[in-house]
């Protein structure tokens, strides 16, 4: 069974064992409240249950019913918050799951290539594809302006590159 990567625990919020997750996605639609998760780490693996979720500021703060203090808590920080392949939501038209981004090559609509997805970055304004092209790393807005395909089967996303986006 594959594991999907919803988040990292960044740190213990508070003394009744609640952790601080940045999710990947940037939403907490996969691990609501009663949601089974898989706590994952180098030799660390543990399923628990989702108790609550709080969305803080860019982040959430997640209650785990089988952790109750701060101390059992703090041995989560840095483990990965997973759940299996099929428990995935499906996702509406032209919505995309940040995992299924990265990896993909970028070209334009001549197909002159444009490197690799190494990340996608939550931004306020818009999504943000971190791209490696020639050594280097380029910030690339996911928006309909300029990304005008993305193509999982093929692990393609189409742009149209303005001025000045890889110099």
């Amino acid at each position: 069974m594959g594991l999907i990567h919803l988040g990292k625990i960044l740190k213990v919020h508070g003394l009744k064992g609640q952790v601080i997750v940045k999710a990947y996605s940037g939403n907490s639609d996969n691990f609501g409240t009663g949601a089974e998760v898989f706590i994952t780490g180098s030799d660390y693996e543990r399923i628990l249950t989702v108790s609550s979720v709080q969305k803080v500021k860019s982040n959430f703060r997640v209650g785990l019913k089988e952790i109750e203090d701060r101390n059992t808590a703090e041995e989560l920080i840095g483990k990965e918050l997973c759940i299996p392949e099929g428990s995935l939501k499906e996702l509406s038209e032209n919505s995309f799951y940040v995992f299924d981004l990265i990896g993909c090559r970028i070209l334009d609509d001549e197909r002159k290539e444009y490197g690799e997805v190494r990340e996608v970055i939550n931004n306020p304004a818009n999504d943000l594809l971190q791209v490696y092209w020639n050594n280097k790393d380029y910030l690339v807005p996911l928006v309909k302006e300029i990304v005008i395909d993305i193509d999982l089967e093929k692990r393609l996303i189409i742009i149209e590159p303005i001025e000045g986006l890889f110099d």
